[in-house]
């Protein structure tokens, strides 16, 4: 049976995984380098996008039951999720996310409004390496659930070569840390982390210092309502309906002691900006800092005042103040 694509609630991992089907970790390489039509298969349902609204009867995509009727009907859709998907007769979903983008056709790059060129292999490999290359060893940082990343090429003989992948050290006892929801009370911790990343034949790890400061909500909601010229219930009323929290996290690579020189080496880094993922925006700090920041629909830059009608739920976001103790 299909159905009008709802709200994307499909559990918080598929969440960020739907961030970086839409806007991509890499800045060079978002979604619209790669296809028109994202797909996403979370237990009993295929969701289908269509950003170009092309479907009259389903305004911006649709959802397919895993039922055996519907993979039968759609039998060219699930096809491709043959290797996760069990037996067509058994009504049973997919315990997990799987993700795919059909790469965008010449024919359909001709009459794309997204991007009027045409995704090839060698376009995805690339996206693939420079992720392994530039972005991998970071990017678990401030996710809450995801503990390893692996890339992999299934050649047409069916063989996997793995590109790259990383893990973090010790990811079940840090699991209940990690994954803890952050932004309600008052808050100062830090957590350890170690990532390993194997790159060909080499592997690499560095350990993370990661610290959690949330701001007295009272603070909070007095600072904006001052700037917004808003009463404070008033303030309080809009974060909680768009869910905003004063939570801000900073990443720290840890110094080591290196074994042949016996000196202390502390860990270069070129500061970055991440909402859960990273962002093309360098700080130019020693740290990676994390918060739900107020971002361009291109996920490429911050917004500023004039981005916004004043009054707009988006301004709430924009005039966000959350006060950073001495780190």
């Amino acid at each position: 049976m299909k159905r009008p694509l709802g709200s994307l609630d499909l559990g918080s991992d598929l969440a960020i995984m739907f961030v970086i089907l839409c806007f991509g970790i890499l800045p060079s390489f978002p979604l619209q380098q790669v296809t028109d039509t994202p797909q996403i298969l979370s237990g009993d349902k295929l969701r289908i996008l269509d950003p170009h609204q092309r479907m009259e009867r389903f305004s911006g995509g649709v959802d397919i039951t895993t039922e055996p009727h519907d993979r039968e009907v759609y039998s060219g859709h699930f096809d491709a999720f043959a290797a996760v998907l069990p037996n067509l007769h058994t009504p049973t979903g997919y315990n997990g996310t799987a993700i795919r983008l059909p790469l965008r056709l010449d024919s359909q790059a001709r009459t794309s409004k997204i991007k009027d060129v045409a995704t090839s292999v060698s376009d995805v490999r690339l996206m693939f390496e420079e992720f392994a290359t530039k972005e991998l060893s970071e990017a678990m940082l401030f996710l809450k659930h995801i503990a390893s990343i692996q890339l992999s090429e299934i050649g047409c003989d069916n063989v996997e070569r793995i590109i790259a992948r990383a893990w973090i050290e010790r990811a079940d006892a840090l699991a209940p840390e990690r994954g803890r929801n952050r932004g309600r009370k008052e808050e100062m911790s830090f957590l350890e982390m170690s990532i390993h990343v194997e790159l060909g034949d080499d592997t690499t790890s560095r350990r993370w210092l990661v610290s959690h400061f949330v701001e007295d909500r009272t603070v909070v909601k007095t600072i904006m309502g001052d700037r917004l010229g808003r009463s404070t219930s008033h303030i309080v009323k809009e974060l909680d309906a768009d869910k905003l929290l004063p939570h801000v996290a900073l990443a720290v690579p840890v110094p080591y002691r290196d074994l042949l020189s016996a000196s202390t080496v502390v860990p270069e880094v070129a500061g970055r900006l991440f909402t859960l993922l990273p962002l093309p925006i360098d700080t130019g700090f020693p740290l990676h800092l994390h918060s739900v920041l107020a971002l361009t629909t291109s996920r490429q830059n911050l917004r500023n005042s004039h981005d916004v009608a004043r009054g707009s739920k988006q301004e709430y976001v924009v005039y966000q103040v959350i006060r950073l103790p001495a780190f």
